[in-house]
C-alpha cells in the first residue's frame, strides 16, 4: 500500500498474470481532476518523490502542468505512531494557502481525518479511494468468474 514502492508495481504489472493496483492511483487522479496546485504532505520522505511523479504523470496525460509542493513532516510520524494525530496540524496551515487539493501521501495518514473535518481545501487520502478501487476490481473479477462458471 505504500507509494514508496508504487513505481516498482508498474514493472511487476507487466510481468505477472494477476492484477496489480496502486493504492494511490485513484487519489492522484482525483488531485489532477481538482486542479494543478497540489500540496503533497508526508511524514516519511520516501513517499514524496513517487507520489509527486504519479500526480505529474497523470496531469501530463491530461495536458496539465502540475505544480506540486512537497511538505515533509517527520515529527508528525512520531506523533501519529504515538497515538497523537492532533499534533499533525500543518494541514490546517496548508488549507489557508490556496491549493486546489491537499494530498496525504500515506495510507497511514487517514488516522488524521477525524480531526481535520474543518479543512476547506479538498483533503485526499488513498485509504478510501485506493482500497475502494481494489474492492471494485475484486468484485469485477468475481463477477467474471461467476459468469464463466468458475
Amino acid at each position: 500500500s505504500c507509494p514508496t514502492v508504487g513505481e516498482v508495481s508498474d514493472i511487476y504489472a507487466k510481468e505477472v498474470g494477476i492484477p496489480v493496483m496502486k493504492v494511490d492511483l485513484p487519489m492522484a487522479q482525483e488531485a489532477v481532476r481538482l486542479g494543478t496546485r497540489i500540496a503533497l504532505i508526508a511524514t516519511v520522505e520516501t513517499t514524496l518523490g513517487p507520489s509527486q511523479r504519479l500526480i505529474e504523470k497523470i496531469g501530463a496525460e491530461q495536458g496539465k502542468r502540475m505544480e506540486c509542493t512537497s511538505y515533509l513532516q517527520n515529527p508528525a510520524w512520531d506523533a501519529l505512531q504515538g497515538g497523537h494525530p492532533e499534533e499533525h496540524n500543518h494541514i490546517r496551515e496548508l488549507d489557508r494557502m490556496g491549493y486546489d487539493a491537499i494530498v496525504m501521501a500515506q495510507v497511514s495518514m487517514r488516522a488524521l481525518l477525524p480531526d481535520l473535518q474543518d479543512v476547506k481545501t479538498p483533503l485526499l487520502c488513498s485509504f478510501f479511494s485506493g482500497y475502494g478501487a481494489v474492492a471494485k476490481r475484486l468484485n469485477e473479477i468475481a463477477a467474471q468468474k461467476k459468469a464463466s462458471g468458475c
